[in-house]
């Protein structure tokens, strides 16, 4: 058993929320020692940006991780309905840029496309051997046309 949690990472942002009052409960978990460092998933790179605005400007803990989808594969549609955030595809240059500026560090999530470039779905058997959330977000043509290239 453990005192406190090395990292606490909130699971998919909730915008109805004040930024301010997520960051100060946080602190105050972090302050009373219960937790060693925060961090978000599935936060857009512009909310953790505010959250760390926050932290910096009222001496509170600043967020130091990230959980979005990252990976070869193009996150084409939301595998589980709403909430979820990609930085993956050209669509998401600008959220791949922010974090190679700010060095927030990412802990990806389906990098490879929830098994599409394991080697064990192909064209021709995605839909029998593909689960419901990579059909949905990762077996569209763009992710085929990357796995060719492995065959080619």
């Amino acid at each position: 058993m453990s005192d406190y949690v090395d990292i606490y990472v909130l699971h998919r942002d909730d915008l109805d929320v004040p930024i301010g009052e997520i960051v100060d409960a946080l602190h105050e978990h972090v302050h009373a020692g219960r937790i060693k460092s925060v961090g978000g998933s599935n936060w857009t790179h512009e909310r953790l940006q505010a959250a760390v605005d926050y932290a910096r400007e009222n001496g509170k803990t600043v967020f130091t991780a990230s959980s979005p989808n990252y990976g070869l594969a193009e996150q084409v549609d939301n595998p589980w309905g709403t909430g979820c955030v990609s930085v993956s595809g050209p669509a998401n240059i600008e959220a791949r840029d922010w974090y190679a500026r700010t060095g927030m560090a990412i802990f990806a999530y389906s990098s490879l496309g929830r098994g599409l470039f394991s080697g064990r779905i192909t064209r021709d058997n995605y839909e029998e051997v593909a689960d419901g959330a990579c059909s949905t977000a990762y077996c569209h043509e763009v992710n085929f046309q990357r796995l060719d290239l492995r065959d080619a």
